[in-house]
């Protein structure tokens, strides 16, 4: 891919977060904490993950669902959870009011801070690099071995702006290919069954999916550890997030916390 390409691809997707946020400000407002109050009820968008939610028959279960099930129980409030898995999508919907959180741990990136506004960090976390264990040879071990090769991702997903800053960096020339209306643990599952090459997925994910995928190598490691966070509204009121982001500090010092984490990320 020439240079011209590899400037090209941030500048597209710089310009569509700017849309985004030009959209919001002058469409539907999103919600004040006075509304979700008085309806009681948050309205959610989020994705399909073994970590971060789950629906099994009558059951629920995920890290990031359960947090916010004690935050919405502490309130009094349902949750009204809606599954989409394209970010732009949810960051569309956040701004003009038809959510009032993204329930997904996203990278507090420059990028995503003009379009989010953000909680307090939940995690953090890291890429690596999914690819199947080879029969022979070597697994790629290292970034700049990377050259020639295809990762193929979700569209619109976050992790994707992790990799675009390490090809910024690098200026290792890797293509990166996206599939719509997917979510990041099909993507791991069609590298497992070598319908495509390879993806990059965050480690907790990435372990989680190996267990059911052992023939997935996921050793990797792609960039640097950052901080995850919920996303709210850019021109909301703030209330919500500093309602949740006060009671979250609270919550982070207690025995059930520290439950709820290990049975997830330990």
């Amino acid at each position: 891919m020439s240079l011209r390409k590899r400037v090209k691809i941030p500048l597209i997707m710089g310009a569509v977060l700017t849309v985004i946020v030009l959209f919001a400000y002058f469409s539907v407002q999103p919600r004040t904490w006075d509304d979700i109050k008085r309806s009681k009820v948050l309205n959610v968008a989020t994705e399909y993950s073994a970590l971060g939610y789950v629906v099994a028959g009558d059951s629920v279960s995920g890290f990031e669902y359960e947090l916010l099930k004690r935050f919405a129980d502490s309130l009094n409030f349902a949750l009204n959870i809606v599954v989409e898995p394209d970010l732009e999508k949810n960051i569309e919907g956040l701004n003009r009011g038809d959510y009032d959180i993204i329930m997904k741990l996203l990278p507090t990136t420059l990028e995503l801070k003009s379009a989010v506004q953000f909680s307090q960090p939940l995690i953090k976390n890291h890429l690596v690099l999914v690819q199947l264990a080879p029969t022979e040879g070597t697994p790629v071990r290292h970034v700049a071995d990377l050259e020639g090769h295809t990762l193929t991702m979700p569209e619109h997903s976050p992790d994707e702006l992790v990799l675009r800053n390490i090809k910024d960096e690098t200026g290792i020339n890797f293509d990166i290919n996206h599939l719509p209306d997917i979510d990041v643990e099909h993507v791991l599952a069609m590298v497992a069954r070598g319908d495509i090459e390879m993806t990059a997925a965050d480690v907790f994910t990435a372990r989680a999916v190996k267990r059911f995928y052992p023939q997935l190598d996921i050793d990797t490691k792609l960039g640097f550890a950052q901080p995850c966070a919920w996303a709210f509204p850019k021109k909301s009121d703030r209330r919500l997030q500093q309602t949740f982001d006060a009671w979250l500090s609270d919550y982070k010092h207690t025995d059930d916390f520290g439950r709820l984490y290990r049975k997830y990320y330990r």
